[in-house]
């Protein structure tokens, strides 16, 4: 009985909720996809409410895997490296795209802000003109951005733009800044607490 006690407390201290990003932008049947050279490839888009980024993704067509690892990266409205990773056919598959996205270390962007997006599309395709397009409302997805990089694989700011929100290779992943909250491990190891004196004559707590 005492193992299933300390089974019962280290299951709810460590309980945590399932993922609940979402990409920045998303869609459904791309007019086209292409692979005629490598891009960084992405958007600039604008933030107008509290959100945080916690990943970075990029689009794989069909979702039948990458031919290899390709660098992701977020620039902030003055052209830094805020944050990047690197994407391949071991992540896991988001949105409807599709796109394969990996973790970063969660990261606030500033309300009024615009960022720039981007990821080397390499020997995979990129993606244009989607019949649908679903942005996320903490966000206005405001045109692409790209940057040719010929057979070249090296991230690079992505400077131009056909000036409409129409090719797609980076993505973002993003959570509101403020999540619905867990029950707090507090409250767990007290009612823990409690659970374990009722019980104390049988299990010597």
């Amino acid at each position: 009985m005492r193992r299933v006690l300390w089974l019962f407390l280290l299951a709810c201290a460590s309980g945590v909720s399932g993922f609940g990003g979402t990409l920045g932008v998303d869609f459904t049947n791309p007019g086209f996809n292409n692979v005629n050279q490598s891009y960084s490839m992405g958007y600039q888009f604008n933030v107008i409410a509290p959100v945080q980024l916690v990943g970075l993704a990029l689009y794989d067509d069909f979702g039948n895997g990458l031919t290899g690892s390709h660098a992701i990266g977020l620039w902030d409205p003055s052209g830094t490296l805020i944050a990047s990773t690197s994407v391949d056919s071991s992540d896991p598959l988001i949105g409807t795209g599709p796109f394969r996205w990996h973790a970063v270390d969660p990261l606030f962007l500033a309300v009024g802000n615009d960022y720039r997006v981007a990821g080397v599309t390499s020997t995979d395709s990129w993606a244009g003109l989607p019949a649908t397009l679903s942005v996320d409302p903490s966000i206005q997805a405001v045109f692409d951005r790209w940057t040719p990089l010929g057979s070249g694989s090296t991230l690079t700011y992505p400077t131009y733009t056909d000036g409409f929100v129409g090719l797609w290779g980076g993505n973002i992943v993003l959570e509101s800044e403020s999540p619905v909250p867990e029950p707090s491990s507090g409250l767990l190891l007290v009612g823990a607490s409690v659970f374990c004196l009722f019980l104390r004559p049988r299990l010597k707590c």
